[in-house]
């Protein structure tokens, strides 16, 4: 009788204790719980992002779109000589939309130590190519203060397979919260390069965050960059262009919603082959130079196929092979090079 009611009063109390001191008591745990704290299913933010040297700072806007930690979408709103700029992340892949010279970019993965836009944001930092839960491995070293939290200080080491920037980092994860309060980064020779602290904590659509991130480069005072969370929103739908048509059938779309539908649903499964009719015949030549860069992409990248019939210049001088007809017989096959003479018939 003693022994049941010990086992009883034993697990009233074990319920009675709060979820959060219950959950994520693992290194993994709590890294992956605060990693999904900070994502969401989806966010929309916009930030303000300022650059702070001895002489000179410099200050840019951004808005910033994220699904997960598969997908994130950064575009540069200000600054006359990089307004319009964006990158893309999608899973292992990143991008770059540079409207100067009006070219979609792949980056190499060498890329991801470079510096993002001049800061001291790395790219790896900023759009989380590698990821803390699926590419380290994780041991808790004990609890540490943060400017007045109580934190998990947590070691992480990469796995032998895993393509990433760092030697090694540590962080220091609130143990309310869940939010990184601390976290240095260290090459590959154990050498601290900097330290990003995360401030400001704040209510921003119903969850607390850390709305500011300060990083620090080892060595050089006087220098770091700041990133300010002006607006923030958590799993709301991303807008495409067509949110607002969500409800209406196909034939009450115009002309070129109806083309940008019917694009998006022939290359989201990734096919082998794709036919196109005349597919930039109701798009505007900003959409249309879109769409011709992401299909040479695709070409390049994902060895997929588009066979095209179309009277547009653009799509011709992009060909690799323009079969030329003319009253329903092929007159002209012409091959890379010589394909741009083939438009004049």
């Amino acid at each position: 009788m003693k022994n049941i009611f010990f086992l009883i009063l034993l697990s009233l109390l074990f319920n009675a204790l709060p979820v959060n001191k219950m959950v994520a008591q693992t290194a993994r745990g709590i890294v992956e719980k605060a990693d999904n704290k900070r994502l969401g299913n989806t966010s929309k933010s916009t930030m303000a992002l300022t650059v702070i040297r001895p002489s000179w700072q410099r200050e840019m806007h951004l808005k910033v779109w994220t699904k997960g930690s598969d997908y994130l979408l950064i575009l540069i709103t200000d600054l006359v000589r990089d307004k319009g700029t964006s990158f893309l992340k999608r899973d292992k892949e990143f991008w770059n939309w540079i409207p100067r010279i009006e070219r979609i970019v792949k980056l190499p993965p060498s890329a991801m130590a470079q510096a993002w836009m001049g800061s001291d944001f790395s790219n790896d930092d900023l759009v989380k190519m590698s990821s803390m839960v699926q590419d380290y491995e994780q041991t808790l070293l004990g609890k540490e203060p943060v400017d007045g939290r109580d934190a998990y200080k947590i070691e992480m080491i990469p796995k032998e397979e895993a393509a990433v920037v760092w030697g090694k980092i540590i962080t220091w994860v609130d143990q309310e919260e869940f939010l990184f309060l601390k976290t240095e980064y260290y090459d590959e020779d154990d050498e601290l390069i900097n330290t990003v602290f995360g401030r400001n904590i704040k209510t921003m659509d119903g969850r607390s965050v850390t709305s500011r991130l300060e990083i620090l480069p080892q060595g050089e005072p006087g220098s770091k960059t700041v990133l300010d969370y002006q607006e923030l929103a958590f799993d709301e739908p991303i807008a495409v262009g067509l949110e607002d048509q969500v409800d209406r059938r196909s034939s009450e779309l115009s002309g070129e919603q109806q083309q940008r539908v019917a694009v998006v649903r022939a290359l989201a499964s990734k096919p082998q082959f794709v036919l196109a009719d005349e597919p930039t015949a109701n798009l505007d030549s900003r959409s249309a130079e879109n769409l011709l860069d992401i299909m040479l992409i695709l070409n390049e990248e994902e060895y997929m196929t588009f066979i095209f019939s179309t009277h547009d210049a653009r799509i011709i001088r992009e060909a690799r092979r323009v079969v030329t007809l003319e009253d329903g017989r092929i007159i002209s096959d012409v091959k890379a090079q010589a394909a741009t003479n083939a438009s004049a018939h």
